[in-house]
């Protein structure tokens, strides 16, 4: 038995360039659709950069408030030490207005965090490694910021004491020693962080809707002796 291939109508050569018609539309097509994925894979990116730079741009506005603080809060760890000192000679302080420490802001991470994989593998690599690097630092700095809230939190119990025995005395100590090395930390690590905001054409920005720097722990601390 023989089987015979149907002819074209119009033979084939007609019958291949119809073909060839078709799958050159097709690529067209699919061509033409890369590209629009492309075109709106690019707009996503920029979306994504320009949200993420505003999200550390109130960040590093954060951490520069905190350093704006930062000749206060040795002003009065330093007046704390008078105290320890006087406290020791047989000279006791009644210590008041502990109760204000440096405010700090909550720093913000969730355009970061709510990152797609997609838009992620459009940035280059060098972009990413850079975003990742400065929220590592960020989260290396909001680490010291709570505990220095605790310690200063913790500080505030010795307001309006008047008599410290030995025990008060070395918890006193250990409080402005650990304050002290916090406000070293996060005052040598500023510039490296700057650097890196930098770099991306990020700078500290504040928030208008957040309320002005509290600045009473400027205040004349004035111990008084009892």
């Amino acid at each position: 038995m023989h089987f015979h291939l149907p002819t074209p109508l119009h033979g084939w050569r007609e019958f291949a360039g119809e073909v060839g018609i078709i799958v050159i539309g097709v690529m067209i097509a699919l061509g033409a659709e890369q590209v629009v994925q492309t075109v709106h894979g690019n707009s996503e990116v920029r979306q994504f950069r320009s949200a993420v730079n505003d999200e550390l741009a109130y960040d590093l506005g954060s951490y520069k408030q905190r350093l704006m603080l930062g000749r206060c809060v040795r002003a009065r760890l330093a007046e704390l030490d008078h105290v320890i000192a006087s406290d020791r000679a047989g000279r006791p302080v009644r210590m008041h207005g502990l109760s204000h420490w440096p405010v700090s802001f909550s720093l913000r991470t969730s355009v970061w965090t709510g990152r797609t994989a997609d838009v992620e593998a459009r940035m280059p690599l060098e972009t990413r490694l850079a975003y990742a690097q400065i929220y590592d630092d960020l989260a290396n700095y909001d680490v010291h910021r709570v505990d220095e809230r605790n310690a200063w939190m913790e500080l505030g119990e010795f307001d309006d004491a008047q008599e410290l025995g030995r025990t008060d005395l070395m918890r006193l100590r250990g409080l402005v020693s650990k304050l002290r090395w916090i406000d070293g930390i996060i005052l040598a690590n500023w510039p490296e962080e700057a650097e890196r905001g930098k770099a991306l054409g990020i700078y500290p920005m504040r928030d208008r809707r957040d309320p002005p720097l509290d600045r009473r722990v400027c205040s004349t601390f004035l111990p008084i002796h009892a």
